[in-house]
Parts: structure tokens; C-alpha cells; sequence
């Protein structure tokens, strides 16, 4: 019974050892660039397109915009182009797509 109990305050005291000694590493490693680690705020800046940027660097500054396509023709080559895929909705409820050479909007029904 005595051999028991020192087996399990052996066990103890190494399973309490190592669970500290694993804190202070990971407490270390927190601080490995002189104590200037930080965490940004969990903010975001919407951008004029509708997506969001967070902060981040060691400024904690706003990551920059998407830029922006503007509605038009993007040429491929070949004389082709595509139009953005927008739509626009009309008074009926229905939407109608950019179409053409200028990806214009095609008219609404009763237009």
C-alpha cells in the first residue's frame, strides 16, 4: 500500500513539472521579440465595394481596399470582351444583366 502512494505522488509531481514547464515555454515564446508582441483589435473597415478589411502588421493598420473594376468590357484578346456579372433590378421585381460591346444594361421589360 506504502509503494502505491509513492508511486502516485511520483506520478503526480512529474505530471505537475511538466504542465509547468510547458506554461513557461509558451509564456516565453509570447515574448521572444523583447516583449512587443500584440494583438490587433478584431475591427473591420468596409471598403466602397461592399468587402471588409481587418487590421493587421505590426501597426495594427487597415490591410488596404480591394481595388475597384469599373462596369465595362474587360478585353480578352481577340477583338472579345466580357461584361462584370451585375444586375440591375427593375420595377417589375425582374433584373436584367450587362450585355453588349459597352456591357450597358439590357432594358427592363416594359422599358
Amino acid at each position: 500500500m506504502n509503494s502505491r502512494f509513492t508511486i502516485l505522488m511520483v506520478g503526480a509531481v512529474v505530471v505537475v513539472l511538466a504542465v509547468m514547464a510547458l506554461f513557461l515555454s509558451y509564456r516565453k515564446s509570447d515574448y521572444a521579440d523583447g516583449g512587443n508582441t500584440r494583438g490587433c483589435t478584431q475591427e473591420a473597415k468596409i471598403c466602397p465595394d461592399g468587402s471588409a478589411v481587418g487590421r493587421t502588421g505590426p501597426n495594427c493598420e487597415f490591410a488596404e481596399c480591394p481595388r475597384a473594376v469599373a462596369p465595362g468590357p474587360l478585353n480578352v484578346g481577340g477583338g472579345a470582351s466580357i461584361c462584370t456579372q451585375e444586375a440591375k433590378l427593375c420595377a417589375d421585381g425582374s433584373s436584367v444583366a450587362r450585355t453588349g460591346p459597352n456591357c450597358e444594361f439590357a432594358r427592363c421589360p416594359g422599358e
